[in-house]
């Protein structure tokens, strides 16, 4: 079963109203290798379904984010993402030259935000990690020669 199959069930389960729409973008959501902005996903659902407009990607999108199904991903550069919600927080390495996204999960980071919250008697409401740098060369679309991290630049 697909996440967004299981998440449109755990919706219904608790008497939210799950929509084709929804339904889709759902389902274009989990296809995506990341997170995506409205307009990238409008891009993705005209190749399947051609009639679904931008407004209706926005609308559901902030239905979805507002159930808990989807949540809104800032990597900094003035545009909302957007991404299915799951059970582990994902955090991001953008490339701040190919604007190349790399998603990945910490256990390490997790364990450092527990302490610290703990340590100042702080409850996180969410967590969300994005550094940014660069690909240092090593990723097809990033060909920009770059200096070494230590070294200035």
């Amino acid at each position: 079963m697909s996440a967004a199959t299981e998440i449109a069930a755990q919706l219904r389960a608790t008497g939210k109203r799950m929509t084709v729409q929804r339904e889709q973008v759902l389902d274009l959501l989990d296809a995506t290798a990341g997170p995506v902005d409205a307009a990238e996903l409008h891009l993705l659902a005209q190749q399947y379904e051609p009639v679904m407009s931008l407004s209706t990607i926005y609308r559901n999108l902030q239905v979805l984010v507002d159930l808990g199904a989807v949540t809104t991903v800032d990597l900094g550069d003035g545009h909302t993402r957007y991404a299915l919600r799951h059970a582990t927080e994902a955090h991001h390495l953008v490339c701040d030259q190919c604007s190349r996204v790399i998603e990945f999960d910490s256990p390490l980071v997790h364990q450092l935000c527990e302490a610290l919250a703990q340590e100042h008697c702080f409850v996180l409401r969410d967590l969300h990690l994005v550094l940014r740098g660069h690909c240092n060369g090593q990723h097809e679309t990033c060909l920009i020669e770059h200096a070494p991290f230590d070294q200035p630049v």
